[in-house]
């Protein structure tokens, strides 16, 4: 782990050191995919490590999220005099590749500091974007879906205004159907009773009219 300040920002990295020996290259590769930036150090008194980063370039390439942040040391550019490799060669294979460049000596703390921060200023840069389209592409799902909510609401609204209105309309229909029917009995009670009353006026007449002649009998007898 390596804490750094960034512009006012403390920002701890997680480091991973493979020391660039060959054994490492399948382990590593496995971490490759969760990076965000890689260093590619090399020794100026050893050509074959300078060689060996097309190798690393075409692991990162593999393994590792597209347009992933790279940056070449050069260590040791305090042995000048067993110098291998040198800075226009390193800065030339850093140009080809789109990398920053800078030579460094762990011994004489000579760039180190510099060449961590580049590398974090520009990662932490890249993050900001991507948090940044990470919320505005959040805040566009959250409005989609909330739109797709009121949306699903109204339309569930309306067929229930439907439904309500349908059984509204049905419970009507079935009031009108009963008050007709029993419209319809009273008016058959009315008229049922009409005739008892009428049947009921005959039978006094009749009533009245025996009366009568059972009155006229009697008076003829005495």
């Amino acid at each position: 782990m390596k804490t750094l300040d960034i512009k006012s920002k403390r920002v701890k990295l997680q480091l991973w050191d493979t020391a660039g020996q060959e054994r490492y290259k399948d382990i590593v590769s496995s971490y490759f995919r969760h990076a965000h930036g890689f260093m590619l150090v090399y020794d100026i008194t050893d050509m074959e490590s300078f060689e060996d980063l097309n190798s690393w370039l075409n692991k990162i390439s593999e393994k590792a999220p597209e347009d992933v942040y790279k940056i070449l040391v050069g260590n040791k550019c305090d042995m000048e005099k067993d110098r291998k490799v040198t800075f226009q060669q390193g800065e030339e294979f850093a140009k080809e590749h789109k990398m920053f460049f800078f030579e460094t000596s762990a011994k004489d703390s000579i760039n180190v500091q510099e060449a961590f921060a580049t590398m974090t200023i520009e990662i932490t840069k890249d993050m900001k974007e991507i948090i940044k389209e990470n919320d505005e592409n959040g805040l566009k799902k959250k409005s989609e879906e909330y739109k797709k909510s009121i949306d699903e609401k109204e339309e569930e609204l309306k067929k229930n205004k439907i439904l309500t209105e349908d059984l509204y309309k049905k419970l009507i229909d079935e009031k009108e159907e009963e008050l007709k029917k029993n419209k319809i009995l009273i008016e058959e009670l009315l008229k049922k009773n009409g005739e008892l009353i009428n049947e009921n006026e005959q039978l006094n007449k009749i009533n009245k009219q025996l009366n009568k002649e059972l009155e006229k009998f009697k008076n003829e007898k005495i």
